[in-house]
């Protein structure tokens, strides 16, 4: 210690030792480092941190393409990119935005969970009357057009295919959209339009034809001509008995029950199938 008018105790020898002092003291020779300092030597190699351990301060390399990070051990650890990742989404709430960046270059990518919906359209083109009278309706300006149905018996017919992106654990949907084509304004709030579904289906190397049959009434009441309205069937995927697998071939045929129809003449216009699936398609 030194000032204006004051001598040094130690002299100026020990001044010299101070910090920027004429002589600092070499600490070379010694054995090990000195106490209570983190020293330089710990850094071994290019890229290397130091990180507060357990007890004392240790070395802690980042290598290529490597993030530090503290994993669910608790300790500081140069993390892999897939260790970020699970970082990242394991924690409860753990969406979070791509801020508008492009995925790519992906592989397969699932759901745990069936998130999305497959659907298959089938159009007034794709659906077959037979023999059984349904007459086609063009489109015009009250009508999108398609397959009147308005006589007992008169069937319309479709098929499909399960693909393997079905979950396999969940039911079948099918809607259909059609329209009624009398005026029922004079008609009561309870009126129904009565539409019948059967589903016929097998497998590759299966005989027997499984079946279910879904009646489903739609309420139209005192409906004006030309009104839409959708029927919704559900179709079991584990009826007893009748169980649909993945790739089954699906043959479809839908009536008008006119026996219970209030409404007993309509349009149907489109017909779609829709099943669940892990895989990306269409938003539940």
């Amino acid at each position: 210690m030194s000032g204006e008018g004051v001598d040094n105790p130690l002299g100026e020898h020990a001044e010299s030792h101070e910090n920027g002092g004429a002589d600092e003291i070499n600490l070379t020779g010694l054995s090990g480092d000195p106490a209570d300092t983190i020293n330089e030597s710990l850094l071994t190699t290019r890229n290397d941190i130091i990180v507060r351990g357990a007890t004392i301060a240790e070395r802690l390399n980042i290598g290529v393409s490597r993030i530090i990070a503290r994993l669910a051990a608790g300790n500081l650890v140069a993390a892999t990119g897939a260790q970020i990742l699970a970082l990242l989404t394991g924690q409860a709430g753990a969406s979070f935005s791509w801020n508008n960046q492009e995925l790519t270059n992906t592989n397969k990518i699932t759901a745990q969970t069936s998130i999305w919906h497959h659907e298959h359209d089938l159009f007034a083109t794709s659906l077959n009357p037979g023999a059984s009278g349904a007459t086609r309706t063009a489109p015009d300006s009250n009508t999108i057009g398609g397959w009147q149905l308005n006589a007992a018996g008169e069937t319309l017919y479709f098929e499909a295919h399960m693909e393997v992106e079905w979950d396999a654990v969940s039911d079948l949907i099918i809607n259909a959209w059609w329209e009624v084509n009398v005026d029922n304004t004079g008609g009561a709030g309870g009126d129904t339009v009565d539409l019948q579904l059967v589903v016929r289906y097998k497998g590759e190397g299966e005989t027997a034809i499984k079946t279910q049959t879904v009646e489903v009434a739609t309420t139209v009441g005192a409906s004006t001509r030309y009104k839409q309205f959708k029927t919704t069937f559900t179709i079991d995927y584990d009826a007893a008995n009748n169980v649909i697998d993945s790739l089954d071939v699906l043959s479809f045929a839908l009536n008008l029950e006119t026996d219970t129809s209030e409404v007993d003449d309509i349009i149907l216009n489109l017909m779609e199938l829709r099943y669940a699936t892990t895989k990306p398609s269409l938003d539940a």
